[in-house]
């Protein structure tokens, strides 16, 4: 799992800190960053669940790679929250282009886009490494 490893690591560390300035300036400001509409879902902002998917891959990666855990099961882990955030991403942005709402401040396009970009690209990385640490007889 090395190098597809190391690759998807940076893609949720990424993510991580995306997600971790956004809630963190709501958390301690009250405001969304950037200046575009917060979306929220079940009453919280959708930033900190964002965080909280990164986080838990970031923990999976990690352990893979210094073989605290099986490297097949960080791929589950990853796999599933990866495609898990690009269906929570994702309904945001149906959202925002049903509503005409899509945000194109400072980043161009909203939060969300961005946030969908980097668990495709997570999700795009684990699949790769599925496929080279598939076993035989499966």
């Amino acid at each position: 799992m090395r190098r597809p490893g190391i690759i998807t690591l940076i893609f949720i560390t990424a993510g991580l800190l995306f997600s971790g300035y956004m809630s963190a300036v709501k958390l301690f400001s009250g405001t969304c960053a950037f200046s575009e509409p917060c979306p929220y879902f079940l009453g919280y902002p959708a930033c900190w669940y964002g965080f909280l998917m990164y986080l838990v891959m970031f923990v999976a990666t990690v352990s893979a790679l210094k073989g605290w855990t099986n490297v097949k099961t960080a791929i589950g882990v990853d796999g599933f929250v990866a495609a898990l955030g690009m269906v929570f991403s994702g309904n945001f942005i149906v959202q925002e282009i049903m509503s005409s709402t899509v945000y194109g401040g400072p980043l161009a396009l909203s939060t969300c886009v961005y946030g969908f970009v980097f668990y495709t690209a997570i999700l795009i990385t684990v699949l790769i490494a599925a496929k080279k640490y598939r076993s035989p007889a499966a």
